[in-house]
């Protein structure tokens, strides 16, 4: 089969693979510090803490991590930071993340710098045009956002709370009853 693409065309369709990874990348990134502040606060190692949030997208992660820090008292600028990153991310990031990530590509016959993109779902539902440029400028936003939650959570210390492994007899205990620890079946 031919190829209907010019070396100009194929240049700017290696770049919006390479932002597409570079948007996956950082958000990968959010994704490890919101759960790193997670174990954390549950003081927990890192195979117990993947057990628990390895199958967390991040809406639910981060919902977890801002209930977790006000339940547990994590220091204000921790709460505060994750209560940011949940306003940054339900503010536009996560579905600029999803469109640039799931949406169904299509050429641009009237325009080889951009592409058309469809998403079915979320705020930009429907077809648009969508640029190099943009995919670009998202990745940066993901990662300006990313580097300012972890200094803050490293600024309150959540990165320095001690962590444990689950000993034996936790295991053992957690095995044989479904109950909470201070109370007994029965009483």
């Amino acid at each position: 089969m031919e190829n209907s693409l010019t070396p100009h065309e194929i240049a700017l369709l290696n770049d919006r693979q390479l932002q597409i990874g570079n948007i996956c990348h950082q958000w990968a990134a959010i994704e490890y510090h919101i759960a790193l502040c997670i174990w954390s606060l549950l003081g927990i190692d890192y195979e117990t803490g993947v057990i628990l949030t390895g199958g967390l997208t991040m809406r639910p992660r981060v919902n977890m991590a801002v209930k977790l820090a006000v339940h547990l008292n994590a220091p204000k600028e921790a709460i505060d930071a994750l209560t940011e990153i949940r306003k940054t991310l339900d503010g536009g990031l996560e579905d600029a993340r999803n469109s640039a990530v799931h949406a169904v590509r299509f050429k641009d016959a009237s325009n080889p710098a951009s592409e058309l993109v469809e998403m079915h779902r979320g705020r930009k539902k429907g077809r648009h045009p969508r640029t190099n440029a943009e995919l670009r400028q998202l990745g940066t936003d993901i990662h300006a956002a990313g580097k300012t939650l972890k200094r803050r959570l490293d600024g309150a210390g959540i990165y320095n709370l001690p962590m444990r492994k689950p000993t034996a007899a936790m295991a053992l205990k957690t095995s044989r009853t479904r109950s909470p620890p201070d109370s007994q079946p029965g009483s």
